[in-house]
């Protein structure tokens, strides 16, 4: 979720792009080439004035959340007097400083003219993308709103209003907490009842969902803080109506932000800075790479030996259950029989796993060779796929099967409030050991719990030691 702060960042960060392209096209207007005889210090000077003017006009008064509230004509406005403040505060300071810059007006005119342009063009076309395009991606935070038959009219209508803060949100559906049973599966303001009262934890845990936003008058009689409680512990961030927040609650991290017109605070178990989740990508995008490079040398020594001893395809897909309920494709190296789908339920009796998870410690379905390469992780290798589209990280919690997350109960939800792992806590304290699943999720709580760039750097290094002797895996 792309919050204020970045959102100010990046578009001034536009605005910087677009003044220099239009010194690059002022140039080739005025003198034939971008970086010709325009090209000189006097030009350069210029350049730089209105950069750092700009820039000084937006820290003494930035446009915060005003930018998706203006509409387009009143963003072109909006661009020109800034413009218009900086053409006037560069004459001034040149005029009164006597500083010796020859420049002519001509091409001070052409590079404000091309610089308004580009500036509106970028602004008006980053409005269109994250109002229509933006808040349609997977990536987008999916969120379930709490609340009543009567207050649900007055919040679709705030929906509708593209300059709100909903912007970045997929609406998944409405809970309803005055209405019966019968009220699930209708839409409401283009949105579905997905439960009501009886079922407001329920419905949740076989959904993909990352907030929930609670707005229900005192009148309802609503336990808000054992609400609050159940839907965290799901992993799930929970943005309350600040008019009903008059509780003491247990929680260690809350913030207060704006939620669609309503000031809400938003309570987590732990917060992630984008700084800190930009530079976990960026890991994830360097080992994904790697980790593709490595796949394909090993596909080269593993491929004749797996399909020689088992006829059928290099690789095994399965659909797995990633942050906060999303579906995604996993890939492996298949280590077993083709078949071994089918044989799951006959082995059901002989799990050694007291929980939601299958292991069998010599399991009938797994080839020799599929044993070898389990022993050593190597069957994980073509996860680095899945770690460069974004579906997993190199470090994280294990993605469950569906058949497992349509079993879970709300506690375990939580479990999945960050992105699934190749490697976590779980699997480098000797997974093949831990013979029951709470053992599991209190690992993986532990890594979410206390994350940080430093504990995925520590584990990625352990995983390698792992990995390359073998331990804890079968």
């Amino acid at each position: 979720m792309m919050n204020n702060r970045l959102q100010e960042r990046f578009v001034l960060a536009l605005d910087f792009a677009a003044v220099i392209i239009s010194y690059g096209l002022t140039n080739l207007i005025r003198y034939g080439a971008a970086f010709g005889k325009g090209f000189n210090a006097d030009t350069l000077t210029i350049l730089l004035l209105i950069l750092f003017f700009h820039l000084l006009i937006y820290a003494l008064r930035p446009a915060r959340t005003d930018f998706f509230s203006r509409t387009i004509p009143e963003e072109l406005w909006f661009t020109a007097k800034r413009l218009i403040a900086v053409v006037l505060i560069i004459t001034a300071w040149l005029f009164f400083l006597k500083i010796p810059v020859n420049f002519s007006r001509v091409y001070l005119t052409i590079l404000m003219v091309c610089s308004y342009c580009l500036i509106s063009l970028f602004r008006v076309l980053l409005k269109l993308f994250f109002i229509h395009g933006y808040r349609k991606m997977d990536s987008n935070s999916k969120l379930v709103i709490v609340t009543t038959s009567f207050m649900a009219e007055e919040i679709s209508r705030r929906m509708k209003d593209p300059s709100n803060e909903l912007w970045h949100y997929q609406m998944v559906g409405w809970i309803l907490v005055d209405e019966e049973k019968d009220v699930v599966g209708k839409i409401l303001g283009g949105y579905p009842v997905i439960g009501n009262f009886d079922t407001m934890f329920t419905c949740v845990t076989r959904e993909a969902v990352d907030e929930v936003f609670i707005h229900v008058p005192y009148s309802r009689g609503l336990h808000v803080a054992h609400v609050i409680e159940e839907y965290e512990d799901m992993g799930i961030t929970v943005n309350l109506n600040i008019n009903v927040f008059d509780l003491e609650l247990r929680h260690r991290q809350k913030e207060l932000r704006s939620l669609g017109g309503f000031y809400v605070i938003s309570f987590r178990q732990t917060v992630t800075t984008i700084q800190m989740a930009f530079i976990k990508r960026l890991m994830d995008i360097a080992g994904g790479l790697v980790g593709l490079l490595i796949t394909g040398i090993a596909t080269i020594f593993v491929a004749p030996f797996l399909l020689l001893e088992s006829p059928g395809p290099l690789f095994f897909s399965q659909i797995r259950v990633g942050r906060n309920g999303r579906r995604f494709k996993i890939y492996k190296f298949r280590s077993m029989y083709k078949d071994a789908e089918e044989r799951k339920k006959e082995l059901m009796k002989q799990n050694e796993m007291k929980g939601l998870m299958f292991k069998m410690e010599n399991d009938p379905r797994i080839t020799k060779v599929g044993r070898f390469i389990r022993k050593y992780s190597i069957d994980e290798l073509p996860q680095f796929w899945n770690v460069l589209k974004g579906d997993m990280s190199l470090v994280g919690t294990r993605p469950p099967t569906l058949d497992e997350f349509l079993q879970y109960e709300s506690r375990y939800k939580r479990r999945l409030s960050i992105k699934p792992g190749i490697t976590g806590l779980w699997q480098v304290s000797g997974r093949s050991d831990i013979k029951d699943f709470e053992d599991v999720l209190a690992l993986d709580l532990e890594y979410i719990d206390n994350w940080s760039l430093s504990l995925d750097i520590k584990l990625l290094f352990k995983t390698v030691y792992v990995a390359f002797f073998g331990k804890g895996a079968k």
